[in-house]
């Protein structure tokens, strides 16, 4: 017998799926200190596994949460401030 959603169930889902989310917050944030403390190492290795998942993100925010945005400005953010000049070359283009 299929259980239709009613709204209590569908905000309570909701709400897991951000406690959920809120891992890819630690990964902006971790991948930002890695840039402060050691740029020339960490650089390539944030430009090839994570900036393109935050980065796809932004070209359509209509898609995603206002915490997702942000994060994703965060890294990229990050990333032009703290990584090095290659890093900020291949985002400014």
């Amino acid at each position: 017998m299929k259980k239709k959603l009613d709204e209590e169930d569908v905000e309570a889902l909701m709400d897991s799926i951000k406690k959920i989310d809120k891992v890819w917050t630690y990964v902006m944030d971790i991948c930002g200190v890695m840039l402060k403390t050691m740029p020339e190492a960490m650089s390539p290795i944030i430009q090839q596994k994570f900036l393109n998942l935050y980065a796809a993100k932004l070209l359509n925010v209509s898609k995603y949460e206002d915490y997702e945005i942000l994060d994703s400005l965060c890294m990229v953010v990050d990333c032009l401030e703290f990584g090095t000049e290659n890093l900020f070359n291949s985002i400014a283009g």
